[in-house]
């Protein structure tokens, strides 16, 4: 009972079991439109049909790796502020509203590829806010024995259902894409980012999570003189800035590189998904076989000989 949170364990059995469920099921429905913008053809290929330059196409996808740096720590306090469902709804929010605002840009005539790359801006900004509150609430809602399994079986599901989606539009989309095919794939995405935001709604909390207020200054003066940390904060930026840039390439380069259409584009990005539900699958057992040090080595050789 030491080792809980005291939130988490105020809940019974079932409330956590139902808060699971909401949570798995709210991720699901959130990641299809995050992953609509890092790993599909989608946003590409409706960027290409509003006549924007590669310049611009691939520039939207450092919005979101972008704020991820810049955003945490001034969200630190403003979750303490607000509450985390409070945080966590109005990133929802902001996410249905950014890919409703896409769907007009093809009747905006030139202006329309710059509306949408502000609101795929739009839209990365809210991913942080919604990091910013999700595993803090997760932190009140699991026992420390349910987060393991909970993380694997989140991880495993919302990759299937993505996955599954994804091949579905490939399958639909053909050589050309019709704009209006586009467009409904985004009003989906605003949907979906609408769901997440009625189910976390259900998400059981008993009352708002009062927390102590965050001396920023403070806080990031005991971060920067923590030298562990500080460096592997440097090794995860690195990682992430050389492994977040491969998605959005091989995209790019099958679609502009090897001219391939538009249904094969959107189908052969699944193939990332479909990677990540087998190491997802594997990791556990790779881990006991080989140990945690040999398996991060064995990684960092295949990041590097992959993209050769």
């Amino acid at each position: 009972m030491n080792s809980t949170t005291p939130v988490a364990a105020a809940l019974t059995d079932a409330e956590r079991k139902r808060n699971r469920f909401y949570c798995i099921t709210a991720c699901c429905f959130g990641c299809f439109g995050e992953l609509l913008l890092d790993s599909s053809a989608i946003i590409f290929l409706y960027f290409i049909a509003l006549g924007s330059s590669d310049t611009l196409t691939l520039l939207q996808t450092s919005f979101s790796p972008l704020l991820g740096f810049l955003l945490p720590i001034p969200l630190a306090g403003i979750v303490a502020k607000f509450g985390v469902k409070k945080i966590i709804r109005t990133s929802c929010m902001i996410g249905a509203i950014s890919y409703c605002m896409m769907i007009p840009a093809p009747w905006m005539g030139e202006f329309g590829k710059y509306w949408c790359a502000l609101c795929c801006l739009t839209y990365c900004i809210s991913r942080p806010i919604w990091s910013g509150g999700w595993f803090p609430m997760l932190t009140n809602i699991l026992l420390p024995e349910e987060r393991a399994p909970f993380f694997g079986n989140l991880r495993f599901t919302y990759s299937i259902f993505i996955g599954l989606a994804f091949f579905i539009m490939g399958f639909f989309m053909g050589k050309n894409t019709p704009v209006w095919l586009l467009q409904i794939f985004l009003a989906f995405a605003a949907l979906f980012s609408w769901l997440r935001w009625l189910i976390v709604s259900k998400v059981k909390l008993p009352g708002h999570i009062q927390s102590e207020p965050v001396n920023l200054k403070k806080a990031l003066g005991i971060s920067i003189r923590n030298a562990p940390l500080i460096m592997f904060s440097v090794y995860s930026c690195c990682l992430l800035l050389a492994y977040g840039s491969i998605g959005p390439f091989t995209v790019f380069y099958i679609k502009k590189g090897l001219e391939c259409g538009d249904g094969l584009a959107q189908t052969l990005s699944v193939v990332t998904i479909a990677g990540a539900v087998i190491g997802y699958f594997l990791f556990g057992k790779v881990i006991r076989l080989i140990g945690t040090k040999k398996l991060q080595i064995g990684a960092h050789i295949f990041y590097i000989l992959i993209p050769l």
